[in-house]
């Protein structure tokens, strides 16, 4: 059954166009559902019943997983399931009447506009380094893109002529409106690199002219959001919450904020406007005197 596993992770790249981390996090998750399907003695898919299914989910909430980490992992199977029988491996699927266990969602965290406004302050304007950053930083907060939609960018994907970048997912293309000061920072970027905007080539790259990766990236945040004096843990997600929240704050409709975040589910979008709801109402009841 194994050489299924590798059609499926060459589906995910070549047809999905899933990205490195999504591969990644689906591969190690079905090598954890192989191994158990091996304990069992399980050889064929057809054995892969709703019984066994249920006790390697039952088994994970065992082993101390939470209900969030048992879920995605359902998810990776399910999809997977899907795909059995789109290739015609599996006749039914096993997990039609199998529930996700239900968990509290964690509240989205964000930071002010004030620690964002310290934290894009941050990187030195007077080296490569500190402009690269800049422009990272700056496009980041910008338009809410995920970290590896950032990192995933080419030259060739901004317009800075009509202030927009092209963002390349499986579902198609989304684009997304590039501010006045992002878009100066990644002019500057561009001019002090030798780079042009028409090339194929990765927009942000490393000191030896590869894709910056997702650790360094992280680790290049961590470091000026420290430098920032911002007390919380900054990670790309409380940047792409921060620029949620604010477009919130300052009147943005639902479905206008759906299409820039590139939510399938416009339930992910609500959840961020409950989220931002309910902040208000915490400081309208601390903070009013007849409240």
């Amino acid at each position: 059954m194994r050489e299924e596993l590798d059609g499926y992770i060459v589906y995910l790249k070549e047809v999905k166009s899933a990205s490195d981390n999504t591969v990644a996090s689906y591969h190690s998750d079905l090598k954890m559902f192989y191994e158990y399907l091996e304990e069992q003695e399980i050889e064929t898919f057809s054995k892969v019943t709703e019984t066994v299914l249920n006790s390697y989910f039952l088994g994970l909430e065992k082993q101390g997983l939470s209900p969030a980490s048992v879920n995605r992992k359902m998810v990776t199977v399910r999809n997977y399931i899907l795909y059995l029988i789109k290739k015609g491996k599996l006749a039914t699927d096993p997990m039609e009447r199998i529930k996700a266990p239900k968990f509290k969602r964690k509240e989205p965290e964000s930071i002010s506009v004030e620690e964002i406004n310290a934290l894009l302050a941050t990187p030195d304007g007077t080296t490569e380094k500190g402009i690269r950053d800049k422009a990272m930083l700056e496009l980041l907060y910008a338009t809410g893109m995920k970290v590896s939609e950032l990192l995933d960018l080419k030259q060739n994907d901004l317009n800075l002529k009509l202030n927009y970048v092209v963002v390349r997912e499986s579902a198609g293309e989304r684009l997304l409106p590039i501010g006045k000061t992002a878009k100066e920072a990644i002019s500057r970027y561009l001019n002090e690199s030798g780079m042009e905007e028409a090339s194929d080539s990765y927009l942000f790259v490393n000191r030896r002219k590869e894709r910056m990766t997702r650790q360094g990236f992280i680790k290049i945040l961590k470091q000026y959001a420290k430098d920032a004096g911002i007390e919380k843990e900054v990670t790309p997600q409380i940047i792409r919450n921060s620029f949620a929240m604010h477009l919130l704050e300052n009147g943005a409709d639902l479905q206008s904020l759906q299409e820039l975040l590139g939510h399938g589910d416009i339930s992910a979008t609500q959840y961020l406007l409950r989220s931002h709801t309910q902040k208000t109402l915490d400081v309208y009841a601390k903070t009013h005197p007849r409240a």
